[in-house]
């Protein structure tokens, strides 16, 4: 296999002393070139999730040690540019010298062997060791795109029948069971940044990665049945899918204009010569009543609507993400919603991290996704930018107030729910190679501030006051 991740060696003296930020694939890379030249020491790795990651060769740190360790350099190896932004905030915050911090760039190298032989992290029993028709899925760590993953997923495993079905991803020990529950093709949630999917794949009769596109690792075709002729002529119809669209060309803006021209949402376009039978944006998830006793322990009143700030992230509110709503919007909609429809309370959910809006009584951040799931269930409608929250709630069929800025709206957006977009200036998402920027360099973007409190309210007036019309007529 080749890389296409290139360390920055004209970023790093030779010699030196670095610290590889992310385990994962580029990480993975960035460190197989190093063990190959012996170009500088890599001291070890800093990642969230390094209590997982117990097999490498070098030590695995978190991020809150990095203040205490001996390095030069610390070399960012992450695919995301706006994961990069969000790590290079947080070393910087701790104060760490801007000339210390490195990011990197593609290309190709070679392959290297980065494990201790007796490497032992999954205890359970792996797809390719109960059927022959093994397939091995690397997914993303976000929620929304695995939503959108999982019909991809259903329609792989249509194609192959009798499969069993390896889900690798960093969030398989919290979103993925959620998603994913009642699956029978799925085999195992495997808990893994990148590593131990790279050293498993050659084991399976089928191992890819399933992002916003297809790229196939490894294909033992000997080891598919004849069950499995439609697999092998969706993977055929793959491969020469990606000489025309190659990966890079199918990323956040052009994927999304790729959509337009095809008449494809982010759902349907996964299915790139309709073997896949993605015919809609709907998932079915399958809810845990176990969760339900926990739920109506939170004592939430009968009307309220749920909203969500910070969209996953948590920077500061002055280096917030592009195409989140401003913080004192947010605190005007509250005020103007409590006026407004006092007998309606609201609640706050989202990630651990997000800061807390003034004026509200009930909260739900960084609870257990089931439980989000319940409290979305009985909302009469989630406020929130595009994101997986939307994608979560409006499978489980709550509507949403949905403000779109940079985001494209018709790509991204559900019919059935309030989508707002303002302004003249919208859905550049992807053209900047940082996400969390505005492609206009605006401290505030002008398709968000152009979305008032005052334009909100009168979108969801109507419909909040027919809930509850309808309420008191039964």
């Amino acid at each position: 296999m080749s890389y296409k991740y290139l360390f920055p060696f004209g970023q790093v003296l030779t010699g030196t002393r670095v610290l590889i930020y992310g385990a994962g694939e580029v990480g993975i890379d960035y460190y197989k070139q190093i063990q190959l030249t012996e170009y500088c020491k890599i001291v070890g790795f800093v990642d969230k999730n390094a209590s997982q990651l117990n097999a490498f060769v070098v030590p695995v740190y978190l991020p809150d040690q990095v203040i205490g360790l001996d390095y030069d350099y610390i070399v960012i190896a992450l695919l995301s540019p706006g994961n990069r932004d969000v790590v290079k905030e947080a070393l910087f915050n701790r104060g760490i010298a801007q000339k210390k911090i490195i990011e990197g760039i593609i290309c190709e190298s070679k392959e290297r062997v980065i494990y201790n032989s007796d490497m032992i992290i999954f205890k359970g029993v792996y797809a390719y060791q109960r059927s022959p028709v093994s397939i091995a899925i690397k997914l993303s760590g976000e929620l929304g795109g695995n939503i959108i993953r999982k019909k991809v997923i259903e329609g792989l495993a249509r194609l192959a029948p009798d499969c069993a079905i390896d889900l690798y991803s960093t969030v398989a020990d919290t979103f993925l069971p959620v998603i994913y529950r009642g699956c029978p093709w799925i085999n195992a949630f495997i808990s893994d940044a990148g590593a131990l999917y790279q050293n498993n794949m050659h084991h399976y009769a089928l191992a890819m990665k399933v992002r916003s596109f297809f790229e196939v690792d490894v294909l033992h075709e000997n080891l598919l049945n004849d069950k499995c002729k439609r697999l092998a002529k969706f993977l055929d119809n793959v491969s020469e899918y990606n000489t025309l669209f190659t990966p890079v060309q199918r990323d956040a803006y052009a994927w999304a204009a790729l959509g337009e021209y095809t008449g494809k949402n982010v759902y349907t376009i996964n299915d790139i010569d309709g073997s896949l039978g993605i015919r809609d944006n709907h998932v079915k998830l399958l809810i845990d009543s176990d969760y339900e006793a926990e739920f109506y322990a939170l004592g939430l009143p009968r009307y309220y609507i749920t909203l969500n700030y910070g969209n996953g992230y948590t920077l500061s509110r002055e280096n917030m993400h592009a195409k989140q709503w401003p913080f004192r919007y947010f605190v005007q909609f509250i005020e103007m919603f409590r006026i407004n429809f006092p007998q309606v309370d609201i609640v706050q959910i989202g990630a651990g991290g997000a800061e807390l809006l003034p004026g509200i009584k009930h909260r739900l951040l960084g609870g257990h996704l089931d439980l989000v799931e319940h409290v979305l269930m009985h909302s009469i409608l989630h406020l929130d930018v595009e994101g997986g929250l939307v994608h979560l709630a409006t499978q489980l069929g709550t509507k949403c107030v949905v403000l779109f800025g940079q985001t494209q709206k018709n790509f991204y957006a559900f019919e059935e729910n309030i989508n707002i977009q303002a302004g003249s200036c919208q859905g550049c998402y992807g053209i900047c190679n940082s996400p969390i920027r505005c492609v206009r360099n605006l401290d505030e973007p002008e398709c968000m501030t152009a979305i008032t409190p005052d334009l909100v309210m009168e979108y969801i007036a109507d419909y909040i006051s027919s809930i509850l019309t309808d309420q008191e007529d039964k």
